[in-house]
């Protein structure tokens, strides 16, 4: 099977902080995108939409089916946990994208 399935890392500028998060993408256009963040008073991993973002910066990585899938399942397991918490110097979404690639094996 060829590799369909990507992981893009969008970097955004917008803000004081900036903001990271990973979308995964497969064949028949689906994709889910992630992130760590602050908003509307939640705090913690989710999915996240960059529709409305204007200062997205993206790099694309090719990845296989099992690590789409790795990533996917580790990140949609962080939403259900209620340890489920973000932090501005410790678990924030940085250490997100860099926990993510680990989980699909394409290290830190």
């Amino acid at each position: 099977m060829p590799d369909e399935y990507s992981v893009t890392v969008n970097t955004f500028t917008g803000s004081y902080t900036g903001h990271v998060n990973v979308t995964i993408s497969g064949p028949g256009g689906y994709s889910y995108t992630f992130g760590n963040n602050i908003t509307g008073g939640e705090w913690g991993v989710r999915v996240e939409s960059n529709a409305y973002r204007t200062d997205i910066h993206s790099t694309i990585y090719p990845v296989t089916y099992a690590q789409a899938l790795d990533m996917y399942n580790w990140a949609a397991g962080l939403i259900s946990d209620p340890q489920n918490s973000y932090g501005l110097l410790g678990r924030n979404c940085v250490d997100f994208v860099r926990d993510m690639f680990s989980a699909g094996g394409l290290g830190n």
